[in-house]
């Protein structure tokens, strides 16, 4: 009996483990979208608004292109126009949209927000400190 009882005990955990695992995957699944899911207003903090249309432009509101590496707040923001592309899906990663703004003092400014879950339905971010994983979110408004 005590030679069974040992191999069914592994098997008892590795089923708990392995359920465990299933049901929280999804919580950490890479950020991945179709254009059809960005389209519309994402909003931010400190009235930053991105609008990303089907015609693949973009209207941009106090979007932040600098951070403080300190506050992590923001020390720059653009408003104005200009254009947008979803970028291919990484293997590894959330999926990266490039937005191409208009220019500013004779040279264009570049912002890549990133996707959070299946279909962005954790929304939109930029990236302010790869070294610490910190973010400024973008919630989808309308």
């Amino acid at each position: 009996m005590r030679r069974l009882a040992i191999p069914l005990s592994v098997l008892g955990c590795m089923v708990i483990v392995g359920a465990g695992t299933c049901s929280c995957s999804a919580e950490f699944e890479d950020g991945s979208a179709q254009p059809s899911d960005l389209v519309g207003s994402w909003s931010g903090e400190q009235g930053a608004r991105v609008t990303l249309r089907e015609d693949g432009s973009v209207a941009a509101v106090k979007v932040p292109t600098a951070f403080s590496l300190e506050s992590e707040k923001p020390t720059k923001w653009f408003t104005g126009s200009g254009t947008w592309e979803l970028e291919k899906k990484p293997k590894l990663g959330d999926q990266q949209i490039g937005l191409t703004l208009g220019e500013v003092f004779g040279s264009k400014k570049w912002v890549r927000l990133r996707v959070a879950g299946k279909a962005a339905q954790g929304g939109l971010y930029v990236v302010i400190s790869e070294d610490a994983a910190k973010t400024f979110p973008l919630k989808k408004s309308s």
